[in-house]
């Protein structure tokens, strides 16, 4: 299969938050990062852990792909986060709280497994848009 063909799979499974499919992605060596959030792991238990937690404040998310570049074992993904929040996880707590969070996904895909994965996460977008909104994120 095509690199840009398990990339496609690959990002329908994760866009889906579909831990079960992701896991047949990775493997011992395959890493996942997140530049903005100071996120780098290693391996599919720890990539997969991450991937479930992703966006706790999120009581439902939407994923959008805008555009996609794929040269040969190189593709990317230009896609946007549309998350519905929990209002009980921001204060002040407020209802119907909308965000767009733009990413890109930097996808390398080496015998049918993701090997490299850099999700560039537009962190200033967000902390805009909750200035709009005038809350913050409740620390745990």
């Amino acid at each position: 299969m095509a690199a840009h063909q398990v990339a496609e799979r690959y990002m329908y499974a994760f866009t889906r938050g579909d831990v079960t499919a992701l896991k047949g992605f990775y493997n011992a060596e395959s890493l996942y990062e997140d530049p903005h959030a100071g996120v780098s792991l290693r391996g599919p238990e720890e990539i997969l852990k991450h991937h479930q937690a992703r966006f706790p404040f999120a009581e439902r998310q939407q994923i959008i792909v805008r555009r996609k570049m794929d040269r040969g074992d190189l593709v990317v993904f230009f896609y946007e986060i549309r998350v519905r929040a929990k209002a009980e996880a921001f204060e002040p707590a407020k209802q119907k709280l909308h965000f767009i969070i733009p990413k890109v996904a930097v996808l390398r895909i080496k015998d049918g497994i993701v090997s490299h994965h850099v999700d560039q996460t537009d962190l200033r977008s967000f902390d805009q848009q909750m200035k709009q909104y005038g809350v913050q994120l409740k620390e745990k």
